[in-house]
């Protein structure tokens, strides 16, 4: 889809940082207080939970490749050509269509009290949203111009989170049974 030399521009999450950081951090900790008492069921289960916490809350994306949306999900990235988006939209959470078919990550979002308006009115603006808004849609018209519609939207799983993850439960679960 997109060539080997374009580079990847990832756009910061507009919220869930700090608590991501301060349950992984939490994770950790219980994981190295428990390796000092000998238990190895609650390293497994610290470590668990930090992985739980950095997919869910740190992992999320929303990129750009070239003329590739990226959507950097809990245990996937989704990439979407821009010239097949026919639609963009950040509400409480980011959402790209293609035809019919929904993509959403929830990375980038609008706090509910500024989407909540009167009839008619526009949601409160937001420039650091309404600025990634704005280049995703640049990024749209050019992709269109160039053409590039034979391209399809792809899933890639994240393979190393994926067996992390299903490592640390059968520990956990085969520790606490012990």
């Amino acid at each position: 889809m997109a060539g080997e030399g374009d580079e990847t521009q990832w756009f910061s999450p507009t919220s869930g940082r700090f608590s991501g950081w301060l349950g992984l951090g939490t994770g950790v900790v219980v994981a190295v207080v428990a390796v000092g008492s000998g238990s190895l069921a609650w390293v497994a289960a610290g470590l668990l939970i930090a992985l739980a916490v950095w997919l869910i809350l740190l992992r999320p994306r929303v990129g750009l490749r070239g003329r590739t949306l990226l959507l950097r999900g809990i245990v996937s990235t989704v990439e979407v050509p821009l010239s097949r988006v026919t639609g963009l939209a950040v509400r409480q959470v980011f959402v790209a269509w293609v035809g019919e078919k929904r993509y959403v990550n929830a990375s980038l979002g609008r706090p509910m009290r500024d989407l909540r308006t009167k009839r008619g009115e526009a949601p409160r603006p937001d420039q650091y949203t309404d600025h990634i808004l704005e280049l995703l849609r640049s990024h749209q018209d050019d992709a269109k111009r160039w053409g590039g519609d034979g391209d399809a939207v792809r899933r890639l799983w994240a393979v190393p989170e994926l067996v992390a993850l299903g490592v640390l439960v059968v520990v956990t679960v085969v520790l606490a049974l012990l």
